[in-house]
């Protein structure tokens, strides 16, 4: 299975529905942020503006989402104060409704872009290190779905 198991669950329990893969993903762009902001001034500000390069989403991911991979589609939720997924999704789609798929992997991040038949573009990125080493698995698997992939 790909990504941690208790991820999994808590967005199965979030959706009500069977999912089998769940990683947190920010907005493009959102840990080049977090590490500036960590960094501050001047050079905070430089790495701040080496943000994913790439079509913006369509879809508002603030600093903290979930992906979630099911056996049919895919979903992204809002997350709570706690970290864990909550609400409505922002999108749910089924993978016959994407129509383009790519990954772009940074040395920090991993960015996916997504192209739906409605015409909206998703765009998210997930850390790659260390503990993020599991969303790396769960976007792969989201992308091997993906028939345009």
């Amino acid at each position: 299975m790909a990504g941690k198991d208790k991820y999994a669950t808590n967005m199965t329990s979030a959706l009500g529905e069977p999912i089998e893969a769940a990683c947190p993903i920010m907005r493009p762009g959102g840990a080049a942020g977090q590490i500036a902001g960590g960094v501050g001034g001047v050079a905070g500000a430089v790495i701040a503006g080496r943000g994913s390069k790439g079509a913006q989403s369509d879809v508002q991911i603030g600093q903290t989402a979930w992906l979630g991979v099911g056996p049919a589609g895919f979903a992204i939720t809002k997350a709570s104060m706690m970290g864990k997924p909550k609400g409505d999704p922002l999108v749910r789609a089924a993978y016959n409704d994407v129509t383009g798929a790519s990954v772009t992997e940074g040395k920090i991040t991993v960015r996916m872009d997504l192209d739906l038949s409605d015409g909206r573009h998703i765009a998210f990125e997930a850390k790659r290190l260390a503990a993020g080493k599991a969303s790396v698995e769960v976007i792969e698997l989201l992308r091997s779905r993906c028939p345009s992939a």
